[in-house]
C-alpha cells in the first residue's frame, strides 16, 4: 500500500518510528506504538472480540493501531520470528538495523568511515517508497533488476531469525512449542464450564425452591435440563481424572489406584438415571390433595375473630384509599384540562389586543374611514399633516436664515464703507438666538433691555437701535431681495448711518492703526475675538479693547492646561484642573490678582508648555485670520547662528518643513525619521529633536534661503493679484468678438492647423518663432491669426511664477561673467526652469534594497495597489493572496499589505530596465 511519508521532513519532536510507519496521527509527534500508555499485558495476550463468543484474549498489541502503524509491526514481528506474546512493541523486536537501513533510503546517502578516520558519502538509490508497504525495506536497483522480491538486507534478518528460533528450541525444546491444540480446546471448555457454573449459581434459588416442592408436582422441565446438567458436569469430572492420570504416567509418576473414584461416579449416574423414572403423575395428584385436605382442617381450627375484623378495616381501608386515588386522579386532569383552556384563553386575548392595537396604529398614522369619506379627494393624513407642518417650520426656518444672511451682507457693505455702530450691530447678530425649526420671537422695548448670556461675564445693552433693526429683519419680505435691500438701506439712513459718519470713522480707525507698531493689529474690528476690557484689575495687556494678544495667548494656554494631565504635571506645583480654571475664568474678566497675573505670565515664558499646548501656530493662525502677513523675521538666519533662535521663525520653518520634500531632503536626517518628523508636525507636536532640527536648518543660509523662498512662493498675494488679473483679461476675452457658429467652427479648424503645425516643429524652434512661423504658412494661418487678433486676443503673459531651481539662490558667478546660452543648450533635459532637480541623487541615494519582505531570499517584483507597496516576489505574492483565475491581477479574497495593512485591491508585476 506504500509509504505516504517518504517525502516529508523529520522533525525534532517526532519519534524514530515517525515516518517509517506513515503514523496517522498527524497532530502528535509520536506513532501509535509510542503513545499506546497501556501495560504489556502478561503472556502478551490482548482482548479481542470475536462474533459469537465474545471478548477472547487472543489478540496483539498492535491490532488496535492505525492501519499503517498495524501493517508495520505486523512485517516486522514476522521477520523477527517471534510470537506476539514474546514482544514488547516497540522496544522488542529490536528494530534500530531497519530504522537504520530505512533513513539511508530516506536521504539518499549514507556516511562511510574509512580508515584515516574520513567520511564520505556514498548515495542510497533504491525503488519508490510509495510502492513499498511499511516495515518492508525497500529494493536496491541491482535487486531490482535481478528481479528479487524481497530486499536482501531482510532476506538476511529473516534466516537470522528462523536460526536463533532453531537455536532456543533446540536448548529448550518444551518452551519452544506453543500449546497443542488439545490444550487449546481444553481451555476452551474449561471456561465454557465456568460460564456454565455462573448460571447455575443464578438459578440456585430456583433449585432449593424445587427441592421444597414434593417430586410429585415438581417441573418436569426444568428437571430434565438439571439432570443432563449434571451429566455433564460428571462427564467433565470423569474425563479431568483420566486426563490427570495419563499426564501422570507419561511423567513417570507412580498413579494410585483410582477404581474408588471411578465407581464413585458410576454411583452417581447411576442415582441420576433413578431420578429419570419417578412416580406418575397421578401419584402425585393423590399426594396434592391430600395435603389440601390437611390444610383445610387446620384452617378451621385457627379461625379467630379479631384476625377477621382487622382484615376486614384492611380491606375497607384500602378501598377508601383507591377511591381517594381515582379522585386524585380526576382533579389532576380537570386542572390540566383548566390550564390548556387558559393558555389559550390568554394567547387568544393577546392576539386581539395586537389587532386592536395596530388598528389604532394604523387610524393615527392614517386616519379612519369616515374622515376619508368626509374630506374625499382633498384627505390628508395625520402623518402626511406631520410631514406637511414640519416641512413648514422648515420653510419658515430657511426664511430667518435668509433675512439673517441679508443683514449680515448690509452690515458688511456698511462696515466697508465706514458706518458707525456696525461692529455692535454685527456683534449682536452673532449672538442672537436662533431657533432653527421656528421664527424667532420678536422683542419689542421702549427702554435698553439688559441680556446676560452664558459665557460672557458682563452684561450686553440692547439699544432701542438694535431692537427696531431686529424689527425690521423680522418684517422683511424675501420673495424680492432687491426690495428687502432697498428696506435695510432705508433702515440703517433713518437710524442716521450716513456716508459723512462713514467717513469720520474710517479716517479715526486710520489714525489710530498708524499709532500701533506693525506687528501689532490695530483693531479687532472683525469681531473674532469677544474679550473686552472688564472690571478694574491686574490686566495682561495694557488696552485689551485694542491690542489683547496677550490674553488670548493666556486663554489658549489656561484653556489646553485645563484638558490635559501631561501639561499640568510640567509646571511647577502640577496645579489641579480647578485652579486652572479659576484662572482661565479670570483671564476672561481681565480681573486676576498680582500673584496670579505673575503666574501666568510665568506660564508664558515655559517654553517647553508653550511649544506642548502648540502656542506659536496659534498665533500664526489668529494672525492670518486678522489678515496680517506671516513669514521669516529679518534677522531669522543671523540671530539662529547667535544661538537666540526666535520661537515665530521655528515654527515658520516648521511649517515651511511640511510644504517642500526637497527642503526635508536637507534637514540631514534619514528618510524615515523625514517621514516620523513630518507625521508629528502635521499632528501639531514640536517635540525637543524636532525644534533642534529646525534650528539647525534656520543656521544653515542655503537651507534657509530656500525656506525662504518656498515660504514666500505660498503667501506671495502678487502671484494671487495676477491670477485675478488673467482670469478677469480672459473673462473679458470670452465676451467680446464674434460668438456665432460659422466662426467658431473657423476658430476651430485653424486651432487644429496650428495644433499639427506645433507638433511638427515644437522641437526645433523657439516659441516666437513658432508663432510667426504658424501665423504666416499660409493664408488660413494668416486669416485666423488676424481674426484672433481682432477679437481682442491679449499678448503672452509673463510667467507668474517660478519655479525651484538652482537659479534662484545665490552663486559664486555673476550673471555678466557668464556667457550667453545658445539655443542647443536651452532644449532637452538641460533646459532651465523645467522643475528638474539640480543636484543629483549620490550613490546611498540610489542604492536601494528591493529585497521580499516576506521570505527575504527573493528580489521584490509584486505591488500593491492601492497603496503602491513594492514587498513581494512571486511566489510569496501567490502564497499570500492567491488572485482569480480570470484576472490574475484580482486578489480571489481579502487580503492586507505586509507593510501598511491597507487592503490590496489589485497587484501588478514589476520590471525593472
Amino acid at each position: 500500500m506504500g509509504t505516504l511519508t517518504a517525502g516529508q521532513p523529520r522533525l525534532d519532536h517526532y519519534c524514530e518510528h515517525k515516518l517509517p510507519t506513515s503514523c496517522r496521527l498527524s497532530s502528535l509527534g509520536k506513532c501509535c506504538a509510542c503513545s499506546d500508555e497501556r501495560p504489556h499485558a502478561v503472556g502478551g495476550n490482548y482482548s479481542v472480540y470475536i462474533d459469537g463468543i465474545g471478548y477472547v484474549p487472543r489478540g496483539t498489541r498492535w491490532q488496535r493501531y492505525c492501519w499503517f502503524c498495524k501493517e508495520f509491526w505486523q512485517h516486522r514481528v514476522e521477520v523477527s520470528g517471534l510470537l506476539p506474546s514474546q514482544t514488547r512493541i516497540p522496544q522488542v523486536p529490536d528494530i534500530r538495523v531497519f530504522l537504520t537501513r530505512w533513513y539511508e533510503f530516506h536521504q539518499g546517502y549514507r556516511l562511510v568511515k574509512h580508515a584515516d578516520g574520513s567520511e564520505e558519502r556514498v548515495a542510497v538509490v533504491g525503488e519508490d517508497f510509495r510502492d513499498v508497504s511499511p516495515g518492508v525495506l525497500p529494493r536496491t536497483l541491482e535487486e531490482l533488476r535481478a528481479g528479487r522480491d524481497r530486499s536482501e538486507a531482510e532476506e538476511n534478518e529473516r534466516q537470522a531469525a528462523i536460526r536463533e528460533l532453531q537455536a532456543r528450541e533446540r536448548l529448550d525444546p518444551d518452551a519452544a512449542t506453543g500449546p497443542s491444540i488439545e490444550e487449546t480446546l481444553d481451555q476452551l471448555l474449561e471456561s465454557a464450564s465456568t460460564e456454565g457454573e455462573g448460571q447455575d449459581d443464578a438459578i440456585r434459588n430456583n433449585i432449593h425452591a424445587q427441592a421444597m416442592v414434593p417430586l410429585g408436582t415438581r417441573n418436569r422441565e426444568y428437571q430434565a435440563r438439571r439432570i443432563a446438567a449434571l451429566r455433564r458436569e460428571l462427564h467433565r469430572m470423569r474425563n479431568g481424572i483420566e486426563r490427570v492420570i495419563e499426564g501422570l504416567r507419561d511423567l513417570g509418576e507412580e498413579v494410585p489406584d483410582h477404581s474408588d473414584a471411578s465407581n464413585q461416579l458410576t454411583d452417581l449416574g447411576q442415582t441420576l438415571d433413578n431420578i429419570t423414572g419417578g412416580p406418575s403423575q397421578e401419584a402425585a395428584s393423590r399426594a396434592i390433595a391430600s395435603v389440601n385436605a390437611l390444610t383445610e382442617r387446620t384452617d378451621a381450627t385457627h379461625s379467630d375473630q379479631v384476625l377477621l375484623n382487622m382484615q376486614h378495616r384492611v380491606s375497607e381501608a384500602r378501598q377508601h384509599v383507591e377511591d381517594a386515588r381515582r379522585n386524585r386522579d380526576q382533579a389532576a386532569s380537570e386542572l390540566d384540562e383548566a390550564e390548556r383552556e387558559f393558555r389559550t384563553s390568554q394567547s387568544r386575548m393577546r392576539q386581539l389586543q395586537n389587532e386592536q392595537r395596530t388598528a389604532e396604529n394604523y387610524m393615527r398614522l392614517f386616519g379612519t374611514r369616515e374622515q376619508m369619506a368626509a374630506q374625499g379627494e382633498a384627505y390628508q393624513s395625520p402623518i402626511g399633516d406631520m410631514f406637511h407642518r414640519a416641512y413648514e417650520r422648515f420653510h419658515e426656518a430657511e426664511q430667518v436664515r435668509r433675512e439673517e444672511r441679508t443683514l449680515r451682507q448690509v452690515l458688511e457693505d456698511e462696515a466697508r464703507s465706514g458706518g458707525e455702530g456696525v461692529n455692535a450691530g454685527l456683534l449682536e447678530l452673532e449672538r442672537r438666538e436662533r431657533d432653527v425649526w421656528g421664527v424667532p420671537q420678536r422683542a419689542v422695548a421702549s427702554s435698553p433691555t439688559v441680556t446676560q448670556h452664558t459665557g460672557d461675564p458682563f452684561p450686553r445693552i440692547r439699544t432701542p437701535e438694535v431692537l427696531v433693526a431686529r424689527d425690521a429683519e423680522s418684517d422683511l419680505a424675501l420673495d424680492d431681495e432687491e426690495v428687502a435691500l432697498e428696506q435695510y438701506y432705508t433702515l440703517l439712513r433713518r437710524q442716521g448711518w450716513s456716508s459723512e459718519q462713514s467717513t469720520a470713522a474710517v479716517q479715526a480707525a486710520e489714525a489710530e492703526r498708524a499709532e500701533l507698531p506693525g506687528d501689532i493689529p490695530a483693531a479687532l474690528a472683525s469681531g473674532g475675538s469677544s474679550f473686552v476690557a472688564g472690571p478694574p484689575g491686574q490686566q495682561l495687556d495694557a488696552e485689551p479693547s485694542v491690542n489683547n494678544d496677550r490674553g488670548l495667548d493666556a486663554l489658549f494656554v489656561l484653556t489646553a492646561l485645563s484638558s490635559s494631565e501631561s501639561l499640568r504635571s510640567q509646571l511647577a506645583g502640577n496645579p489641579t484642573t480647578s485652579y486652572v480654571e479659576r484662572l482661565l475664568r479670570m483671564v476672561r474678566e481681565n480681573n486676576l490678582s498680582w500673584n496670579e497675573r505673575e503666574h501666568v505670565e510665568a506660564m508664558l515664558e515655559d517654553s517647553n508648555l508653550i511649544w506642548g499646548c502648540g502656542l506659536p501656530a496659534e498665533r500664526m493662525r489668529r494672525r492670518r485670520q486678522r489678515g496680517e502677513s506671516v513669514g521669516f523675521t529679518e534677522l531669522a538666519h543671523e540671530m539662529a547662528v547667535s544661538d537666540s533662535t526666535v520661537i515665530h521663525d521655528v515654527e515658520v520653518m516648521a511649517e515651511v518643513f511640511q510644504m517642500s520634500a526637497h527642503l526635508r531632503r536637507c534637514a540631514g536626517i534619514g528618510p524615515s525619521e523625514q517621514l516620523q518628523m513630518m507625521c508629528r508636525l502635521q499632528r501639531g507636536e514640536r517635540t525637543p529633536e524636532d525644534r533642534a532640527v529646525l534650528c539647525r536648518m534656520l543656521q544653515s543660509e542655503s537651507t534657509y534661503s530656500r525656506a525662504k523662498h518656498v515660504h514666500d512662493l505660498q503667501y506671495n498675494r502678487e502671484v494671487d493679484a495676477l491670477t485675478a488679473e488673467s482670469n478677469r483679461i480672459r473673462q473679458q476675452t470670452a465676451r467680446e468678438g464674434d460668438h456665432s457658429r460659422g466662426e467658431l467652427d473657423a476658430r476651430r479648424r485653424a486651432t487644429h492647423a496650428l495644433a499639427l503645425a506645433a507638433g511638427r516643429i515644437a522641437m526645433r524652434s523657439s516659441p516666437a518663432e513658432l508663432l510667426e512661423r504658424l501665423s504666416n504658412r499660409d493664408e488660413a494661418s494668416r486669416a485666423a491669426h488676424a481674426r484672433l487678433q481682432e477679437n481682442g486676443a491679449p499678448e503672452a503673459l509673463r510667467v507668474r511664477y517660478r519655479p525651484l531651481g538652482v537659479d534662484l539662490f545665490p552663486s559664486t558667478h555673476s550673471e555678466t561673467d557668464s556667457e550667453p546660452e545658445t539655443d542647443e543648450d536651452a532644449k532637452g533635459l538641460d533646459a532651465k526652469d523645467t522643475g528638474r532637480p539640480a543636484d543629483p541623487a549620490s550613490d546611498e541615494q540610489l542604492t536601494v534594497r528591493l529585497d521580499c519582505q516576506v521570505c527575504y531570499s527573493q528580489l521584490a517584483d509584486m505591488a500593491c495597489l492601492p497603496c503602491g507597496h513594492l514587498v513581494m516576489c512571486q511566489w510569496c505574492s501567490d502564497q499570500h493572496s492567491p488572485t482569480m483565475a480570470h484576472d490574475r491581477t484580482r486578489p480571489r479574497r481579502a487580503a492586507a499589505c505586509p507593510v501598511c495593512r491597507k487592503q490590496i485591491r489589485q497587484k501588478v508585476r514589476v520590471f525593472r530596465a
